[in-house]
């Protein structure tokens, strides 16, 4: 419960403080590698909606890429406009459903350097907590 003396001195206490140090770093460290993709913050983000879809074997309409990326559905609209026009993405619209998948040319001299960056961050944040957590610092 907020305000209680009790809580705040376990947020406060050095593990907890050392392993939100870890999680803060790994998410900057994301952040930055997503900073140096080819398309702007929230235009990767919906590319990477559009290819989680793909790598699960379930393409995404408009809905669900706002719902999983946390963005207008407008804003959606006009990011898949653009990746289509850069050729990254295929657009199948249907009578109810507009269908958002890859396309033949999803990979760019980005991509894989840029999941290498990602899966070192998070490898090394995980090794990091793991030490953490075998520590007895409070």
């Amino acid at each position: 419960m907020p305000g209680n003396g009790r809580t705040v001195g376990m947020l406060n206490s050095p593990k907890e403080r050392a392993k939100r140090c870890i999680l803060i770093e790994m998410m900057l460290g994301i952040q930055e590698a997503i900073a140096k993709l080819e398309f702007d913050g929230e235009v990767s983000l919906v590319l990477m909606a559009v290819r989680l879809g793909h790598y699960q074997g379930k393409p995404l309409d408009i809905t669900s890429l706002a719902g999983a990326t946390s963005l207008p559905r407008t804003t959606v609209l006009r990011h898949i406009r653009l990746l289509e026009a850069n050729d990254r993405i295929a657009i199948k619209r249907g009578s109810r459903r507009t269908v958002v998948t890859l396309n033949g040319k999803a990979e760019t001299k980005f991509t894989k350097p840029f999941y290498q960056r990602v899966e070192r961050i998070v490898r090394e944040a995980s090794r990091d907590l793991s030490i953490l957590d075998t520590k007895t610092i409070d």
